[in-house]
């Protein structure tokens, strides 16, 4: 019997895919506000405090976002993350429950520049990524009384999205979601 995590990575390996063009076009808006609430977020005094904590160097990595500094792909994601939530306007998804763009795009943009993939590559790993989380998330909203969605759904489309970024194959995707569930 095949796992949910195969059945999610012959989702995003089977290469069938068609994403709708108002799909596209959502995602990029959506993409864009995450952006917007980051260089707001990491603007304020709490993140820039945990960014100067962290010794973050100036040059190489990925880019810490309205902040001048870089650092390596995980801590400026997590950075960048963070600076998202801090003003509560991250978006939400009411049948995934939880606020999926503020978690995945920071990963998925520092990957992405760390790797120098285009644009492109990065909305329809985003797509992927959000609608695999939206779907383990409705899978976990019976128990939102108990577990918080944010550490629930985010963790496996994090584990996609990075595995599509640096070209993992589609059993290490398998594992790598198995990992981080």
């Amino acid at each position: 019997m095949e796992t949910l995590e195969e059945r999610i990575a012959d989702f995003v390996f089977g290469g069938t895919t068609k994403v709708p063009p108002a799909i596209l076009e959502e995602a990029k808006w959506n993409i864009l506000d995450t952006i917007g609430v980051c260089i707001c977020g990491n603007q304020t005094d709490y993140i820039k405090r945990v960014a100067s904590s962290l010794g973050l160097p100036v040059r190489g990595g990925s880019t810490v976002i309205a902040l001048k500094r870089r650092s390596t792909p995980p801590l400026a994601a997590l950075i960048n993350s963070s600076g998202a939530t801090t003003l509560e306007l991250d978006e939400a998804h009411k049948h995934g429950g939880s606020h999926g763009s503020v978690q995945i795009l920071p990963a998925i943009l520092s990957a992405a520049e760390h790797e120098g993939v285009s644009g492109k590559e990065v909305l329809h790993t985003f797509v992927m990524a959000y609608e695999v989380g939206v779907r383990v998330g409705r899978i976990m909203k019976p128990l939102n009384d108990v577990v918080h969605p944010h550490g629930t759904w985010a963790l496996p489309a994090i584990s996609l999205a990075s595995s599509m970024i640096f070209g993992l194959s589609k059993e290490k995707t398998v594992e790598a979601m198995r990992i981080s569930a």
